[in-house]
């Protein structure tokens, strides 16, 4: 993940009323989550400028790729350059507040054992003090392999199938199917265990798209249904390596409004793989914290956001992450010093473990 390049940045923003001029606009879009005016930014800066003049430099801004018309408003918002630039190089980080330090210690510091819980934890305080999405998530050390499956027929054309995995998980699954004869179920189970124990997710995905000699076809509908039902259960621990809270918090922005978008996110959550491949656009590092801000996704009905995360150290060398999600006009300069307190918060409670 490549960083931002201040100086290629700097050659389009040589000028400090640029760059002052820049930041108002992102503080009041931040701020209204609106296009944002030369006449709003004189009457709430007080500027010794003219409008005409506030409004040639936003112009140049604007054709140096830094600002955006919407078609709706004669205003400007910051593109993705601008928040990077921003972000690298104009923000000044606030103090966290007495009241979140005291609300994060509270809940993260308490005397909790197990690891898991106490990434929960984080992601909650975190969720409720920056009022965005907040995600954790904990590496997963080996990958989810089969261990061992069962089928059992619970009534015509209902089978139940147990699934063990290799980091001792175990997954109860209820499923229809058209022939639910004993023989056949039996038969197929131990096909499955005899070809498939030890394999992963992707290597039983490939096995079930594979011609086996000898299968009748109700054997090897039957054969390959239950694959894929295995292969969606090794891919639910993964899923659930990284913890979501906060939801609501990211649904009730400005951004959201619109209905359609508003499904985009839900159905991005239900698949939270797909929610860090949403971030494509170089990283910006400030210290510890990772800072990735996404393009305009129009295809994908979705507004642009940014992600603010942390790396903490666990027990034997291991590594997690604790982040917030939110709209990309988000106040870094209050959420990147909350996620790296949070943070070291964090590190603190598990070095206490």
């Amino acid at each position: 993940m490549k960083n931002i390049s201040s100086a290629e940045q700097n050659k389009t923003l040589v000028s400090e009323r640029d760059r002052f001029i820049l930041e108002a606009v992102i503080e009041r879009h931040t701020t209204t989550a609106e296009p944002v005016s030369s006449s709003q930014l004189c009457h709430q800066y007080g500027f010794d400028w003219s409008s005409a003049t506030v409004r040639s430099i936003m112009a140049r801004l604007e054709e140096a790729g830094f600002l955006a018309s919407p078609y709706t408003s004669a205003g400007k918002i910051p593109t993705l350059k601008a928040y990077q630039y921003f972000v690298a190089e104009l923000m000044n980080e606030q103090h966290v507040a007495d009241i979140d330090q005291v609300q994060i210690k509270a809940e993260v510091l308490q005397q909790v054992q197990e690891t898991d819980q106490i990434m929960k934890l984080t992601a909650r305080v975190l969720a409720m003090v920056s009022n965005l999405l907040a995600v954790s998530w904990l590496p997963v050390e080996n990958e989810e392999r089969l261990a061992g499956v069962s089928l059992r027929r619970l009534a015509p054309h209902r089978i139940l199938m147990v699934v063990r995995t290799t980091r001792n998980h175990e997954h109860h699954q209820v499923f229809t199917c058209e022939h639910t004869m004993a023989r056949l179920i039996d038969q197929v189970a131990a096909g499955v265990n005899e070809w498939g124990l030890g394999k992963t997710a992707a290597e039983l995905e490939n096995l079930a798209q594979t011609d086996c000699p000898g299968m009748d076809r109700h054997m090897l509908a039957l054969w390959r249904r239950a694959l894929i039902l295995i292969v969606g259960n090794l891919n639910l621990s993964r899923r659930e390596s990284m913890l979501v809270e906060g939801t609501t918090n990211l649904i009730q922005q400005p951004e959201f409004d619109d209905i359609n978008a508003a499904r985009q996110l839900v159905a991005m959550l239900d698949h939270r793989e797909e929610l860090l491949r949403f971030f494509t656009a170089p990283a910006i590092n400030r210290g510890g914290v990772h800072v990735m801000i996404s393009e305009d996704h129009y295809s994908a009905k979705l507004p642009a956001l940014a992600f603010v995360s942390y790396r903490v150290l666990l027990d034997h060398g291991r590594c997690a992450r604790i982040g917030v999600i939110g709209p990309r006009r988000m106040a870094y300069s209050r959420i990147i010093p909350l996620v790296e307190y949070t943070a070291e918060a964090l590190n603190q409670a598990m070095t206490g473990m």
